[in-house]
């Protein structure tokens, strides 16, 4: 593993998140609606307030069971070795390592993301909208730069790791487990 970008790393990783996408994330929907059928949208949209307290529980409640999901891999070596070690194979952030993953973590993780608002009762926009912040969150926080408009600059210290903390978890993965906020 590399601690520096190159193109030839950035193509590995643009390959693997293409096939990820082609073979896995591409065919869920349509294996959804094949299976459950086409879902009735509710009349009105969520209010703002029922937005705002469905989007943020998602965002705590996924990213509780994703770090003890997380953690597990860590400490389980054969869950490291068979499954999570993919997304370690680069050590310098960037983008496309977000979706660097093995087909079976990406499936397991993004079986989290979409059950936790189901099992919450969310409204569809408040689903949709947890599934735009949670994507544009992981891009962030594997980005591998500190913005002054990310939310790791607007959250006070310690609350949000963003892509600062979340750096150094590719080299030393024991550290920065948690994927979004800060546990101190």
């Amino acid at each position: 593993a590399s601690p520096f970008v190159s193109w030839p790393l950035m193509r590995i990783a643009v390959c693997i998140d293409f096939r990820n996408q082609i073979l896995y994330l591409i065919p869920d929907p349509i294996l959804h609606i094949y299976l459950q059928g086409k879902e009735e949208l509710p009349a009105e949209a969520p209010t703002l307030a029922r937005l705002a307290v469905e989007v943020l529980m998602c965002f705590f409640i996924y990213d509780t069971v994703y770090f003890f999901w997380h953690l597990l891999h860590h400490r389980i070596e054969l869950l490291y070795n068979l499954v999570h070690s993919t997304h370690h194979e680069f050590h310098a952030p960037f983008s496309w390592v977000a979706q660097h993953v093995h087909p079976l973590e990406l499936i397991e993780t993004g079986c989290i993301a979409i059950a936790v608002p189901k099992l919450l009762g969310c409204h569809p926009f408040s689903t949709w909208s947890w599934l735009a912040v949670l994507t544009i969150l992981r891009i962030e926080t594997h980005c591998g730069y500190a913005f002054p408009y990310q939310l790791s600059s607007l959250i006070p210290p310690g609350g949000y790791g963003g892509s600062v903390a979340h750096a150094h978890h590719p080299q030393h993965p024991e550290c920065n487990v948690q994927p979004l906020p800060t546990y101190r």
